[in-house]
């Protein structure tokens, strides 16, 4: 039996991990399938540097007895649940000096799919890098849109700053979605410019990917009420300073030093550069959540404008 593939989505600090697990433990209960492999879909929550500042939310799931796991035919670690019946994947995987981008996570989660759908088992994508979401259906490919010649040499003209506008400017999610390393490099950045220039002159539907993942799959988003989402935003931004988001940022500067790498080609989750001027004394406390909580914010819209156009 082929269960859905279900994506549950939603801007920041909508509660989407808890409502994964709690689906997940529904069907597991009912009986509904012989497993469930929930996948995150967030492109920071990859660093297990970033615990507290990536928000990576394993509390809940620890709290159910949930342990980290290895097998000798997956190349990263995941987390089960005591009988084993279901797996989250995806979170505090790599290094933070790593790489990882939307083709390396296609690559870690096809082969849990294509297994899952093979063993009854239903997946849950979560997180809010929704671009990630999106490949898995072959809505988002880098391979889909024939060279422009035409096109790339009138963007090479471009500095690399123009180049991050432009591309902003065009699809704003997609900008920060890429690691920072892509953000600096002008091949890729022309490349999805390219590829956006193509999908809006030549509109088609996606190509389903393997298995006919995109007949079976299905959205599903928490309730939440947009008034009272910023207020929670600044509620968790202010505990996770608290909480130890400083030291996970101190940390990770004393890495940059010592390995003398360019903190700018980086992929580091918000809040990182706010923390960074903190302890630089280059801002003070509140003018560092101030900041931090207005990123998260516009990040949110960023968000949900694109949900809009995602669900219409």
């Amino acid at each position: 039996m082929n269960h859905p593939l279900i994506s549950v989505i939603g801007p920041t600090a909508t509660g989407k991990s808890a409502l994964a697990l709690s689906l997940a433990q529904q069907l597991i209960f009912a009986d509904k399938c012989a497993g469930v492999e929930i996948i995150s879909a967030d492109s920071r929550q990859v660093y297990h540097d970033f615990p507290i500042l990536s928000g990576a939310d394993l509390d809940d799931f620890t709290s159910l007895g949930f342990q980290r796991h290895s097998k000798a035919d997956y190349p990263y670690h995941f987390f089960s649940s005591p009988d084993k019946t279901i797996n989250l994947h995806g979170i505090g995987i790599i290094d933070f000096t790593g790489h990882w981008s939307l083709g390396l996570f296609f690559k870690l989660a096809t082969p849990i799919i294509s297994r899952a759908l093979e063993e009854n088992k239903v997946v849950i994508i979560v997180g809010g890098t929704l671009l990630y979401h999106q490949r898995l259906l072959g809505q988002n490919s880098l391979t889909s849109a024939p060279p422009n010649p035409a096109l790339r040499t009138k963007l090479e003209t471009c500095n690399i700053t123009e180049l991050q506008q432009l591309l902003f400017a065009k699809h704003p999610l997609l900008f920060s979605a890429l690691n920072n390393s892509d953000k600096h490099n002008p091949r890729r950045l022309i490349r999805h410019l390219e590829v956006l220039h193509w999908q809006k002159t030549n509109p088609q539907p996606p190509t389903p990917p393997p298995n006919n993942w995109a007949s079976l799959h299905q959205y599903l988003m928490p309730d939440f009420d947009l008034a009272s989402l910023r207020p929670k935003i600044k509620s968790r931004v202010e505990k996770r300073f608290a909480l130890g988001a400083i030291d996970e940022v101190a940390s990770a500067l004393a890495i940059i030093k010592d390995k003398k790498l360019n903190q700018n080609k980086l992929a580091l989750p918000l809040g990182f550069a706010e923390i960074a001027s903190f302890l630089h004394q280059e801002l003070n406390e509140q003018e560092a959540l101030d900041l931090w909580e207005l990123r998260e914010w516009q990040y949110v819209r960023r968000q949900l404008t694109f949900l809009k156009k995602l669900l219409s």
